[in-house]
């Protein structure tokens, strides 16, 4: 094999490891069905196009689109469970605080 293939093989490792924690993540914490479906479709258009276009360009297109889209979502995932977690404290409080008075 050459060093180019094996640079490519590198990237579709890291690719499928990638798409495996996403969708781990997806599938432990969101329990929103047309999110898990959005994020299985990713996961599918990435590693299946990988092997249907296999233009170097396409390949970098479909890698970098794909790091980005889990990492923002992976961001954005954990700000609304921070928020969330933020508003279940809240409420714990105030409850807490009404128990207390009684």
């Amino acid at each position: 094999m050459t060093v180019n293939e094996w640079w490519w093989l590198a990237a579709f490792g890291l690719l499928t490891v990638g798409c495996c924690l996403l969708l781990w993540w997806t599938f432990r914490r969101q329990q929103n069905w047309p999110v898990r479906g959005l994020n299985l479709a990713v996961t599918l258009l990435a590693l299946g196009g990988w092997w249907l276009w296999p233009l170097p360009s396409v390949r970098f297109v479909l890698f970098c689109s794909t790091v980005l889209t889990g990492t923002l979502e992976f961001v954005l995932m954990r700000q609304f469970l921070n928020d969330q977690d933020a508003v279940f404290a809240r409420s714990l409080d105030k409850m807490m605080a009404q128990y207390s008075q009684e």
